[in-house]
């Protein structure tokens, strides 16, 4: 069966699907979803799985130098409307936006940048 889309996933995301939530696993099922390293590291941080045991069988992207300019931009921006956010979630927003994607997340930080499609899917 193709997948209706493909989603970029924040933590937030991942975490849910570990702890198995019924949002999070409808979206898997029908789309395909990608993450970042960042994501990896921030769900590592947040459960007992090991960095082996997240990525295996999920596409992983790495953070590229596009990533860190892209990046360096949304600080700026978002510095000098004084609306600061997590510097992860500045990265995990770049890699979003570089790959075309919309970030899956429960995190509303991500409303404050500019060009970044979000879905926001707990209660929908």
């Amino acid at each position: 069966m193709k997948k209706e889309r493909t989603y970029f996933a924040d933590s937030s995301y991942l975490i849910d699907l570990t702890r198995e939530k019924s949002e999070a696993l409808d979206i898997q099922e029908d789309n395909s979803i990608i993450t970042g390293l960042i994501g990896v590291y921030e769900l590592g941080k947040l459960s007992d799985l090991t960095v082996e045991q997240i990525r295996a069988g999920n596409q992983v992207e790495t953070v590229n130098s596009k990533d860190i300019q892209k990046a360096v931009n949304i600080y700026g921006e978002l510095k000098a409307k004084g609306e600061m956010i997590n510097q992860l979630n500045i990265l995990i927003a770049a890699q979003s936006i570089n790959r075309d994607m919309t970030l899956l997340t429960t995190d509303e930080d991500f409303e404050k940048i500019e060009g970044l499609k979000t879905r926001y899917y707990r209660d929908e």
